[in-house]
């Protein structure tokens, strides 16, 4: 039997819970899902989380999984333009990249390599050339 299919907001609100306790601020989650500050601590509320669920610190393994500065804004970008520009969810991005969803995830925060064939994809994707993501135009 399959249960019944989650909601959008469910989703967005489980993304939101995860990117809390990965380190990003609320403003910062504001800023990226459309959303007021006090609809993101109602959500978390809801979600059972609390200031001290934050994870403060990477740890030595996350550390050396972090590739670059220039990776993490990349995958910044392509969240931006994922949800913010296209509305989509990244489980609709991943699947239009050829990727799964933790890939992408990992992508976002700056933990996956990027190899050339992939930031193709990703151009490609943004309808942008390697060069303007890198550079970040």
């Amino acid at each position: 039997m399959v249960g019944p299919k989650m909601s959008m907001n469910t989703q967005r609100n489980n993304y939101i819970a995860e990117d809390f306790v990965d380190g990003k601020s609320i403003e910062d989650l504001a800023a990226s899902y459309g959303l007021g500050k006090r609809m993101i601590h109602r959500i978390l509320r809801d979600k059972g989380l609390r200031t001290e669920d934050r994870k403060v610190t990477l740890s030595v393994r996350d550390r050396q999984k972090m590739k670059s500065q220039l990776h993490k804004s990349i995958g910044q970008r392509l969240h931006d333009h994922y949800f913010i520009t296209k509305g989509m969810t990244r489980a609709m991005a991943a699947e239009e990249l050829g990727i799964s969803a933790k890939a992408l995830k990992g992508i976002e925060v700056g933990s996956n390599p990027l190899p050339l064939t992939e930031l193709q994809n990703i151009a490609s994707f943004m309808g942008t050339t390697i060069k303007e993501i890198i550079d970040g135009d």
